[in-house]
């Protein structure tokens, strides 16, 4: 997505294969970080949409991603209840857990 409107809401972003379901901006303004229904949580230069880094897929569809306060942390849910916590920095996987029973 772009303010002139190149990419429309639902298709495909570069790098995800499916459409992309979240997106937020990351405190400071330089990153975005987007999840997809690929289950796929990605990271982009803002100002460019260059891709930057690909985190661990959560096996299903991404409903939400969020950034911490900082931009330290990046976080993502899925279908499944599943939640994980990464680094922003270097993607390191920081938690992972279940917020609702299936």
């Amino acid at each position: 997505w772009t303010p002139g409107g190149e990419v429309k809401p639902g298709k495909p972003a570069g790098g995800h294969t499916d459409e992309v379901t979240a997106l937020v901006a990351v405190p400071g303004g330089a990153v975005l970080a987007s999840g997809s229904a690929d289950g796929t949580v990605r990271t982009w230069e803002a100002g460019k949409l260059a891709p930057g880094r690909t985190l661990p897929p959560l096996g299903d569809v991404v409903y939400a991603v969020a950034a911490s306060p900082d931009g330290g942390r990046l976080a993502a849910g899925g279908h499944a209840g599943e939640v994980r916590v990464w680094r922003a920095a270097d993607g390191q996987e920081l938690v992972r857990f279940v917020a609702s029973p299936r």
